[in-house]
């Protein structure tokens, strides 16, 4: 399969959201290792496609393309995966990657999931991590259930904010995940997403097969919380340039977090992560 000379000049328009987190080195750095993180419950997810070899797969909201090795595999031997990424930087990258790895069965389609030409019937699709950021969510479940074959699957795997902790308690955390949420909402996203997942499925004609929710905890020094610091850390600075989280707020955050660090006893619990299966009715 052949790739455009240029795959991010030849991009479909992006949609209106902004991808609040950036397409930073840092944001980079964030989503390998929280696709370290979530490697194996990504396996055990793909699983539930069950898909045949030869399956056309596509990626909705690929980021930089980390999850694109475990779809080839899970697309077998004469299968085709399709990575859909509205981010130029990020498309960038899977496309530097497509080409050094020599991949003839991915194809890179750098545009928004709302209007990208998606070459579909699709046997699956997945969208991980994308649907608390557009202010339409439903826009985008109702697109991708149209692009399915009949019979086709919808995997969503997105977060439910509910449970997300510090332990010891940390008032100073906890204003900074009040902030994370406002800084959702001031895009239009909803960090609570994962919760409207039965009912965006329903209005888009697709059946609910499986709704699986869990949560991770780690102490200091876990990839856990390497992951909760990466974020938590870095971007209440943004929260704070944004209004959303004053520099007394963030300064007594960053001081509670440095001793909870040093505390072997300390864990952070994250918000819920729910995996959602959804079928489109066969023909």
């Amino acid at each position: 399969m052949s790739l455009p000379p240029d795959p991010v000049a030849a991009a479909t328009p992006p949609g209106r959201f902004e991808y609040v987190l950036g397409t930073s080195d840092h944001e980079h750095h964030r989503l390998a290792l929280q696709n370290q993180l979530f490697e194996p419950m990504a396996r055990r997810q793909l699983g539930w496609l069950r898909l045949e070899p030869g399956a056309r797969v596509l990626d909705a909201g690929s980021g930089p393309g980390a999850l694109l090795p475990l779809l080839r595999e899970a697309a077998g031997p004469g299968g085709r995966v399709v990575a859909l990424e509205r981010e130029a930087r990020f498309a960038a990258a899977i496309a530097t990657r497509i080409q050094r790895e020599g991949w003839t069965d991915v194809e890179l389609v750098h545009g928004a999931i709302e209007n990208a030409p998606l070459g579909a019937p699709f046997d699956a699709i997945v969208m991980r991590w994308v649907l608390s950021f557009p202010p339409e969510p439903e826009r985008l479940v109702e697109r991708l259930g149209q692009a399915l074959a009949p019979g086709g699957r919808l995997l969503v795997i997105d977060y439910n904010h509910h449970g997300i902790s510090l332990f010891p308690e940390s008032p100073g955390f906890e204003a900074v995940v009040r902030a994370t949420r406002a800084w959702y909402r001031s895009q239009g996203g909803d960090a609570f997403i994962a919760g409207r997942l039965p009912e965006l499925f329903e209005r888009a004609g697709l059946t609910l097969e499986r709704l699986e929710p869990e949560a991770l905890v780690g102490g200091p020094g876990s990839l856990v919380w390497r992951w909760a610091e990466e974020f938590f850390v870095h971007h209440s600075a943004h929260m704070e340039d944004q209004g959303l989280l004053s520099a007394t707020e963030r300064d007594d955050f960053l001081t509670e977090w440095r001793r909870r660090r040093e505390n072997r006893w300390s864990r952070f619990y994250s918000p819920l992560i729910v995996s959602a299966l959804a079928r489109r009715p066969s023909a």
